[in-house]
């Protein structure tokens, strides 16, 4: 039984890829949800007040007045609004620290004021920058290279400044999402090249070696979950890799290739150096015992089969990009 002062949670971003999933999932553990979402990506009939526990703010959240509205008697926030990847990041860099910084100060404000115990915060990898070959690991200085991976930082280290013994926060740095959402997008490697597959039958994959670290969408919105109701154990403010795990391209496409067989799959060198990343997710399997269950194979096994029939399928609208894949 979900204790009332622990029901109500904020989630910024809830109708965008994970945040729908996410919403589902909590929705279905009987949580009050109030949604903040600006509704900008073609999402506006992803998230609907299906039940009385559904509360859908179409507003962003540097609105203040609708914010100061919705966030009285909230217990947990839910941080996923803002550019959402690197390669949007790319596209407006000026945008996409308006979007990530701004909001983010008002909406730790906002909490502080009201009363919020508990702050998630959904960050990425890429934090750490281009530039170890080790694995990844959160005692690593980060060194971001990219806009959007800078702006997740400063949110990283503004949050854990704010911090105390009344407002505690966790940070997730997320690996790479797959899997199926009601907000889909095909701008993520795995989404892509398993709907590619099944659409036209080929994909190119550029060398092939290069590693990703992996999550699917279901065991983030556990994770999240879990730390709803799990009390931090170590500290006011806690950071934390995230992912299943670690897979070559050619894993993806080796996963793709034995599930459909008539497909063909062209293997392009290129002079360009590929960067490789090795997650550790180590430190929260060991101080939470948390496990993932939901590894690659399923993950693309749950898009093809989900897609097969579905004639006349465009994945090239734009409604399920955000950022355009190479």
């Amino acid at each position: 039984m979900i204790q009332e002062s622990n029901n109500k949670i904020l989630i910024t971003g809830g109708a965008g890829y994970l945040g729908s999933s996410l919403v589902n999932y909590l929705e279905s553990l009987k949580y009050n949800l109030i949604i903040f979402d600006n509704l900008s990506q073609n999402n506006h009939n992803i998230v609907k007040e299906k039940s009385k526990k559904i509360t859908l703010v179409q507003a962003d959240i540097n609105n203040a007045e609708k914010l100061k509205k919705h966030i009285e008697g909230v217990g947990t926030v839910i941080h996923l609004a803002g550019t959402s990847d690197g390669k949007s990041g790319e596209k407006n860099p000026k945008l996409t620290i308006k979007n990530n910084l701004t909001p983010f100060l008002n909406l730790i404000e906002e909490s502080k004021k009201n009363g919020v115990k508990k702050f998630i915060f959904t960050s990425t990898f890429g934090v750490y920058g281009h530039d170890y070959r080790d694995e990844l690991r959160e005692d690593l200085e980060p060194n971001p290279c990219d806009i959007y991976s800078i702006t997740k930082l400063q949110c990283e280290k503004i949050l854990k400044e704010q911090t105390n013994d009344t407002f505690k926060a966790i940070t997730l740095r997320s690996s790479m999402i797959h899997g199926l959402s009601p907000r889909m997008r095909f701008d993520f490697i795995v989404n892509y090249l398993s709907i590619k597959a099944l659409v036209n039958k080929k994909i190119k994959i550029i060398n092939g070696s290069q590693t990703r670290p992996l999550i699917h969408i279901k065991d983030i919105s556990k994770v999240i979950s879990y730390f709803i109701k799990q009390d931090f154990k170590y500290s006011n403010y806690e950071c934390y890799n995230i992912h299943e795990n670690n897979y070559s391209i050619k894993d993806i496409a080796d996963i793709i290739s034995k599930r459909l067989k008539n497909i063909e799959i062209e293997y392009v060198n290129s002079m360009k150096k590929e960067n490789s990343f090795i997650l550790n997710s180590d430190k929260i399997k060991f101080n939470y015992d948390l496990k993932f269950g939901y590894d690659l194979k399923y993950g693309i096994n749950q898009i093809l089969n989900h897609y097969k029939n579905k004639s006349n399928f465009n994945f090239k609208d734009v409604k399920y990009y955000n950022g355009k894949l190479d």
